[in-house]
């Protein structure tokens, strides 16, 4: 099973009618959701790690999941100069606060560009940040990942943003309107990152094969 885990609705809009999630759980903290063939589930978690954290381990406790399913943590997020709508996948995760580190493991093809992502606790402003030079900041990953590391094998658990704002067009200029639609135009990109991702899974499923004499 592939479980999402987004933090604005805005964000999930998209992801929900492309998949036809249909709602499973209609709760004030984690409105959960659920395809009809149980293939793919996306929790609304709200903004922050302590949210994410808590919104991944309810949905794992809800649906039970295994060890093979795929986890990913789809949103948006900022960068000094990268273009608007560009898509990433983190290949090391810092938290700010604590400065530890995640290195997730990329096995995929390179359908997008691989960055180091902030975890920020609080909306960052500073696209010049002297100390991340070349960062992607959001605030969700790092309370995402090491939580999802609890319940899935680390070759499944992926950070998968997409630039919202820069420099030129600053975090504060964004609306949910622009949110919902900058997801529904990185559909087709996100179907071959998920697309890829099962069938890693599938590959780490399958027993050793042996030669036979």
């Amino acid at each position: 099973m592939i479980h999402i885990i987004c933090a604005l609705k805005c964000e999930a809009k998209s992801l929900i009618a492309h998949y036809r999630l249909k709602i499973c759980v209609e709760s004030a903290a984690f409105p959960l959701y659920v395809s009809q063939d149980k293939r793919i589930s996306l929790t609304i978690c709200g903004v922050g790690k302590i949210n994410v954290a808590a919104a991944t381990a309810f949905t794992h406790a809800f649906l039970q999941t295994g060890k093979q399913d795929i986890w990913l943590n789809i949103g948006i997020a900022g960068h000094k100069d990268l273009e608007i709508g560009e898509v990433m996948i983190a290949h090391k995760i810092i938290e700010q606060s604590s400065q530890q580190s995640w290195y997730p493991q990329i096995l995929c093809p390179s359908l997008c560009r691989s960055m180091e992502v902030l975890s920020c606790d609080h909306p960052a402003t500073d696209y010049k940040d002297t100390v991340y030079l070349d960062t992607v900041f959001e605030m969700e990953a790092a309370g995402f990942y090491a939580t999802a590391c609890r319940f899935a094998t680390s070759e499944l658990i992926h950070v998968v943003k997409i630039i919202s704002d820069n420099q030129q067009h600053p975090a504060d200029k964004i609306s949910a309107s622009f949110v919902a639609d900058l997801l529904k135009n990185k559909l087709e990109i996100i179907d071959q990152l998920i697309t890829s991702f099962c069938q890693i899974a599938t590959d780490l499923d399958s027993p050793n094969e042996f030669p036979t004499k």
